[in-house]
């Protein structure tokens, strides 16, 4: 398995050192075959030539520019992470069909069922609050039940009863949440653009990492990233990416800060900014949440009767849409909690 690089320090500079790419990492250089590499993920003020990037590009590895939440804001994508026209064709197609609806309802089902796997794993270690979990996490799956009910032949026509659904389920789940984290860390609510309290800098900065992931292969399984199904439309932002995102963010990105929180190895240290202009991880916090989600994803889970590493299934996942929009299988089955 070939490796993602993450270059995220204002001021280093990607050099070729023959068949390598080298970098200063803690004042000292360090090199990586480019034969080993998958993905290149670039933050602002990194420098780099234009040499650099057809070296890559020559390579097939795929170049992310992200901000400084770690979301992806432009791609070099490289001629052999193509897939077949068809493949697009149909992904245009389906959107004006059945299987809209199919896809968009099993993310929002896989969503909220780890949503309310997540809680009834933490009510088992916080005796003092665990029956506040069980409810809510059973009142997410009532949600769940109420989202397998809905019908209907275009996306269209179900996305903002979905989404209100979806939004009702996250709620409930953020504010359970604030159980077991500290009011200090977290408002009990998901805030955005910008974060205003740690818990929730750490989550965005840790599920633009599963997003990049979902993205990435989105991309080498011949999709078009712009065109999604359960979020609509909009300027540079890679929608499919993140339909696929709602399976794996809760696993791979929530329950990881959580752990990161609950062991202290995040504190207020590792943050930077004000609750009025925005909470920021700072370069160690980054550091940290990168380690800890890389990990995550190497993580081996259960699927089908094999074991697969997260980042693998995410891939799997994606082709197993492939097939389904391609009419090459009759569904796509909703990813279910393993644990």
């Amino acid at each position: 398995m070939r490796k993602v690089l993450l270059i995220d320090t204002p001021g280093i500079g990607l050099r070729l050192s023959g068949e390598r790419v080298s970098f200063l990492k803690g004042g000292r250089v360090e090199e990586m075959p480019l034969r080993e590499l998958e993905e290149v993920r670039i933050s602002r003020g990194v420098s780099l030539t234009s040499d650099i990037l057809l070296s890559l590009a020559n390579y097939g590895i795929l170049v992310t520019f992200v901000d400084e939440r770690g979301y992806p804001r432009g791609i070099l994508i490289v001629p052999t992470s193509g897939g077949t026209v068809k493949t697009r064709r149909e992904q245009i197609r389906s959107y004006d069909d059945g299987r809209s609806v199919t896809l968009a309802k099993s993310f929002i089902k896989s969503a909220t069922l780890f949503r309310s796997w997540l809680l009834k794993r933490l009510a088992r270690h916080r005796p003092d609050v665990s029956e506040t979990m069980k409810e809510t996490a059973n009142l997410i799956e009532d949600i769940y039940t109420k989202i397998e009910k809905l019908s209907g032949d275009k996306i269209d026509d179900l996305r903002q009863k979905l989404l209100n659904l979806e939004g009702r389920a996250s709620s409930m789940y953020f504010s359970a949440l604030s159980n077991v984290i500290p009011s200090e860390l977290f408002s009990g609510t998901r805030t955005r653009r910008p974060p205003r309290d740690p818990f929730n800098a750490a989550i965005s900065y840790a599920n633009s990492m599963v997003y990049s992931e979902t993205l990435k292969c989105i991309i080498f399984s011949g999709l078009d990233p712009f065109a999604g199904f359960l979020h609509v439309d909009r300027p540079g932002r890679f929608s499919i990416a993140l339909d696929l995102a709602e399976e794996f963010i809760i696993y791979a990105s929530h329950r990881t800060v959580i752990n990161l929180f609950s062991r202290h190895s995040l504190s207020p240290e590792h943050f930077c900014g004000s609750s009025e202009q925005g909470i920021y991880l700072n370069y160690e916090g980054k550091r940290k949440v990168s380690k800890a989600i890389t990990s995550a994803l190497l993580k081996a889970v259960p699927y089908e009767n094999k074991t697969w590493r997260v980042r693998d299934l995410i891939l799997l996942r994606t082709r197993k849409m492939v097939s389904f929009i391609r009419g090459e299988s009759e569904t796509y089955p909703t990813l279910v909690p393993w644990e």
